[in-house]
């Protein structure tokens, strides 16, 4: 993995949420309606097994939804394999 932007400087567990964990939140499995305030963003490279690159964009954000609960998520919202 090689960072290429970073909206702000995060703490080495923020880039494990946002890169590696298994609780990654796709955008596509965001409830609609749902409150989204952005904390920062990182844009970074990932390279697979077989050497394909992939451009990542992960939004680092606090998830509230319509019915007032709240918790911290990353959300990976972009993927183009080059």
């Amino acid at each position: 993995m090689r960072i290429t932007y970073q909206s702000r400087e995060f703490t080495p567990t923020e880039k494990y949420l946002m890169t590696k964990s298994p609780s990654i939140i796709s955008v596509k499995n965001v409830e609609d309606g749902t409150l989204l305030e952005v904390t920062g963003y990182l844009h970074y490279e990932d390279e697979d097994r077989n050497g394909n690159i992939s451009c990542m964009l992960d939004i680092f954000l606090s998830v509230i939804n319509m019915k007032g609960s709240f918790k911290t998520a990353s959300i990976l919202s972009t993927s183009v394999t080059m």
